[in-house]
């Protein structure tokens, strides 16, 4: 099951936000993030930065070594300076 938490899920741009996956549960081999088509990554524990107001869906795809896939999204909102 994939899950994250952000370490905030708001504030004023630009925002830099790091990713922590440990809430996912099972045998993790793959993680690809999807920070709202702004940029992409398979680090575990990934850091962006918003730097533009708005609300972005940030979404986390892992497999396990079976290539069992499951996708968690959550929102990020940034706010004007």
């Amino acid at each position: 099951k994939a899950c994250f938490e952000p370490s905030v899920s708001s504030g004023k741009a630009p925002l830099e936000i790091q990713f922590d996956p440990t809430c996912s549960t099972g045998t993790v081999v793959k993680y690809r993030w999807n920070f709202a088509n702004l940029g992409k990554s398979t680090d575990r524990k990934p850091k962006f930065e918003f730097r533009d107001p708005g609300a972005y869906d940030v979404s986390l795809e892992v497999a396990d070594n079976q290539n069992v896939v499951d996708t968690f999204t959550s929102k990020v909102t940034v706010e004007a300076k």
